[in-house]
């Protein structure tokens, strides 16, 4: 079951998701891969079904949403290990962090607001609340910090929240393809041009929307069954992840 994907800065992938153990019952993880061989290489272990990793700016921690026991693993990936817990609220499903590495953002599925976390102190200082929202997921901050995009699920949408003001902006809802009924997003990147967001959704498209300008652009159509992750690497070319298909999807260098 794969779920979360990012890119470190020596071009192994990084995939969370639970994996099954000999006991017939399963553990979550996260795996290696490397990209030249599709092998994976090691696991950690980290806390209760992951659903999201973020890298820290300087490429040397990992931190990993896990929405079942209720808080972030902090992984050192030089160590290849576990070295912290962050504690935060109910079903969290989304982290972006600030481009100086101090501050991180969380979003709740159950307590209706967007927690900020001291990374130093490893510790919730602070609520935005968002009280008419239910299904906050993945996130992702604009590169001047300003703009924080937040999946909406449950209401098909990708929320645009200013941070200068802590509160929300812009609700930017996602179109329909024939043949669906809605795309449920669950994740979303920005492209290395800064200038477009990916948001992987359910029915296995990618959305892209403008930034800035925060309006929809069009979706590629069809590039697995049920996305949950989207990651780029600095060339374009984009790591998404399949759960219907069980697998991670290379998306060769997006224009």
């Amino acid at each position: 079951r794969l779920s979360g994907v990012v890119v470190g800065p020596t071009g192994l992938v990084y995939v969370a998701g639970t994996v099954p153990v000999s006991d017939g019952s399963t553990t979550s993880t996260v795996s290696m891969v490397d990209p030249v061989t599709a092998q994976v290489t090691g696991r950690i272990l980290v806390g209760t079904l992951p659903l999201i990793l973020v890298m820290s700016p300087d490429g040397q921690t990992l931190y990993t949403v896990n929405t079942v026991s209720n808080n972030i693993s902090v992984v050192d990936l030089a160590a290849q290990a576990v070295t912290g817990t962050i504690n935060v609220g109910e079903r969290p499903r989304g982290l972006a962090l600030s481009h100086d590495g101090t501050l991180g953002y969380v979003s709740y599925g159950l307590t209706h607001g967007i927690g900020i976390v001291d990374l130093a102190a490893r510790e919730v200082v602070r609520t935005i609340g968002l009280p008419q929202l239910t299904r906050l997921g993945e996130m992702v901050l604009s590169r001047d910090d300003r703009w924080l995009y937040a999946v909406d699920s449950s209401g098909n949408a990708v929320l645009a929240i200013d941070l200068s003001q802590q509160e929300q902006a812009k609700h930017i809802t996602l179109g329909r393809i024939t043949g669906y009924t809605e795309y449920s997003p669950m994740a979303l990147a920005l492209a290395p041009d800064d200038q477009r967001l990916f948001v992987a959704n359910r029915d296995g498209t990618l959305s892209v929307l403008e930034v800035p300008g925060n309006r929809l652009k069009g979706a590629l159509r069809q590039v697995g069954i049920d996305l949950r992750g989207v990651a780029f690497t600095p060339d374009g070319t984009a790591y998404v992840t399949s759960l219907g298909t069980d697998e991670v999807v290379v998306v060769q260098k997006i224009k």
